[in-house]
């Protein structure tokens, strides 16, 4: 038993040493967790302050945003108006350039390109025409063209407000009458007389001329009997499916009960369409009636302002059965078609009546 006070007083000493330790290590855990507290405080004011001054950066970002994309829209919409206006003053420049130049329409640019053609197959390459305003009364009216010699090197220019086509079918040669208009070369400018200025072609092809240029040229007298054995029977291909293809705009532009076609023609004479089948659909789809006509010519009456269709000879078959064409005429008109629209199509190479 007396041990026990001996014991007592050892685990007293042992427990105060333990408690002696642990409050050391506690207060050393103590220090240790203020100082990492007073460091964590010390990052998270300079975290804080990082976050201000990256919330003042990103507010001043969002302000230079702003100003850019305001910027970019004004400079978006000076530059739309500047290419607006570039584009207007570039039409404006366009339309005057163009203004006071009349476009010949394709008819008319067909017509001259037909007439250099028959100059060049007959031996004549050094007259080309360039321009004209008009074909009226088998008339080229505003003529423009040049004579140009590539041996001497000389060339004439003529313009013409009047230029008629004459053919002689007996002699073979073709006169050019110019009037109210001049001719310019090195020797200066020269006006045409009230009568005309006359160019003549001789050993002309009439009946080509004739068959292409049947809305210009004016024949007089008969060919010889060689000639007319040794010219071909009826009009090329070509110029015969140019001409079909123009009566056929001229048949679409009419309001009509039924929907005619030239289907086939011979030849071209004296601006008048030989032996010509005609035919006629109704509701475009079923045959209502046929013409085959000795010739076929197109009629403008200016003073009424009507277009039509003139048939004489040959037999025309309907419905009800068929009939001859007299040779005083069968006449269809053609509604909705203007007297300019046809001179236009048909290249002048109409009948007045």
């Amino acid at each position: 038993m007396r041990f026990i006070p001996a014991i007592l007083a050892l685990l007293a000493t042992i427990a105060a040493l333990f408690l002696l330790s642990e409050k050391r290590r506690l207060e050393s855990e103590s220090q240790r967790l203020q100082v990492e507290g007073e460091f964590l405080r010390g990052e998270l004011g300079e975290a804080r302050q990082r976050e201000a001054q990256l919330t003042k950066e990103l507010a001043r970002a969002t302000v230079d945003l702003s100003a850019a994309m305001k910027r970019e829209e004004v400079v978006t919409d000076t530059l739309a108006t500047q290419v607006d206006e570039l584009s207007s003053k570039r039409e404006n420049l366009r339309r005057e350039r163009l203004a006071g130049v009349e476009v010949m329409p394709a008819g008319l640019r067909q017509a001259l390109s037909d007439l250099n053609d028959c100059l060049r197959v007959d031996g004549y390459a050094e007259f080309r025409f360039h321009r004209a305003t008009m074909i009226r009364d088998a008339e080229l009216q505003g003529a423009e063209f040049i004579e140009h010699h590539r041996g001497s090197l000389k060339s004439v220019s003529y313009v013409a407000g009047k230029l008629r086509f004459e053919l002689n079918r007996e002699t073979g040669s073709l006169s050019m009458t110019l009037q109210e208009g001049s001719m310019t070369s090195e020797l200066g400018v020269v006006d045409f007389p009230e009568d005309g200025f006359p160019i003549v072609l001789n050993e002309v092809d009439g009946p080509m001329w004739e068959s292409r240029l049947a809305y210009l040229v004016n024949a007089v007298g008969e060919y010889p009997e060689e000639v007319v054995a040794a010219s071909k029977p009826g009009l090329d291909p070509v110029t015969k499916s140019v001409w079909l293809e123009r009566v056929e705009l001229l048949l679409a532009s009419a309001n009509t009960d039924l929907r005619f076609r030239l289907q086939e023609f011979h030849d071209l004479r004296e601006g008048r369409f030989v032996d010509a089948l005609l035919l006629a659909y109704e509701d475009g789809r079923r045959l209502a009636m046929s013409a085959e006509a000795k010739s076929l010519q197109v009629l403008v009456d200016r003073e009424a302002g009507s277009v039509s269709l003139l048939l004489r000879g040959g037999v025309l078959r309907k419905v009800g059965g068929e009939s001859r064409i007299s040779t005083s005429g069968y006449r269809i008109l053609l509604p909705d078609v203007s007297v300019e629209e046809c001179l236009d199509l048909m290249l002048g190479m109409v009948g007045e009546g």
